[in-house]
């Protein structure tokens, strides 16, 4: 009889610290997200500081080189089977690069960005809202260009020529009617403030 009780009590405290161990994963492969993208957009500024600052941000094939050895594997990565999947672009790894977004990987794209906003994301994490992103490694057609029902995430993390990396959450009632969110897109992954 002691036997179940001391069974039954295991049991219990599993299966209350079971959500609580899930969660403290989460939010450990949350902080190593907001490492990777400093670390990352640290490696892109300094390519491009000797040149003309933030105006020299490089191309998505040169930054794709730049980060060949940088951490851009994210651990709840859902887009590939694994961090040997080949990406292409915007993806870099796991992290979208704005030079690798179609209107902002020409010179003349990007110099108008730098135009209307001096301050713009660099790089870009969609795994850690609650809407999840469908599946796309850059290779294969987008899922939110064949699925209209493809929502942002909840919040994205975002890196900035600062260095600095930010947690936002990309909802924003005075836009979006209450509580709703705007269909992905990858040009709103890096327009959304």
């Amino acid at each position: 009889m002691e036997l179940l009780v001391v069974v039954g009590i295991v049991l219990l405290l599993v299966g209350l610290l079971f959500p609580v161990a899930a969660l403290v994963k989460k939010s450990s492969h949350r902080s190593t997200c907001l490492s990777n993208l400093h670390q990352c957009t640290t490696a892109l500024l300094l390519y491009a500081d000797p040149y003309d600052g933030l105006q020299s941000m490089p191309v998505y094939s040169v930054a794709n080189r730049i980060l060949a050895r940088a951490p851009t594997c994210d651990a709840e990565d859902s887009f590939r089977t694994s961090c040997a999947v080949q990406t292409q672009a915007p993806l870099i790894g796991s992290y979208a690069y704005v030079r690798g977004v179609e209107g902002y990987d020409t010179q003349k794209g990007w110099t108008d960005k730098m135009t209307s906003n001096n301050a713009p994301y660099l790089l870009a994490c969609t795994f850690y809202g609650t809407a999840k992103v469908k599946p796309f490694n850059g290779i294969d057609t987008d899922p939110c260009v064949v699925d209209s029902s493809c929502w942002m995430p909840s919040v994205l993390l975002r890196s900035l020529p600062d260095g600095s990396v930010q947690a936002r959450s990309v909802i924003n009632p005075s836009k979006h009617g209450s509580g709703t969110f705007p269909l992905f897109s990858w040009e709103a992954v890096f327009e959304i403030p």
